[in-house]
């Protein structure tokens, strides 16, 4: 008898429980509009590698492609907080430019490459 009132609360512990192991986790969307630094044109085929991850291992999570002929570059990535939230940064490389590394934690910018 007495195991029986201790069903309901040992129940909610445990869903309270996966609630927060799930509750932060989260599609995230990443726009990055790459342009000429000097003629502020778009520059198309730049490879976007957006990485995700904490303590310095930014191998959790990330998207990566090439931007359009718009110079767009958009993708999804999944993110989570459990135990601490994803910091996160993106480089951008093409032949013929000096590669850009973003700060941390910006998911959109417009980014102006620099000729080498």
């Amino acid at each position: 008898m007495k195991i029986q009132i201790f069903k309901p609360l040992i129940f909610s512990i445990v869903i309270s429980i996966l609630i927060s192991f799930t509750a932060c986790e989260s599609y995230q969307t990443v726009a990055i509009v790459v342009l000429d630094s000097e003629t502020h044109e778009p520059i198309d085929s730049v490879f976007v590698e957006f990485k995700a991850g904490k303590n310095d291992d930014y191998t959790k999570s990330g998207t990566s492609g090439y931007t359009d002929s718009t110079g767009n570059f958009i993708g999804d990535f999944m993110i989570g907080c459990s135990f601490g939230c994803y910091d996160y940064f993106f480089e951008c490389s093409k032949p013929g430019y000096e590669m850009f590394v973003s700060e941390l934690n910006l998911n959109e910018a417009e980014v102006l490459m620099v000729k080498e």
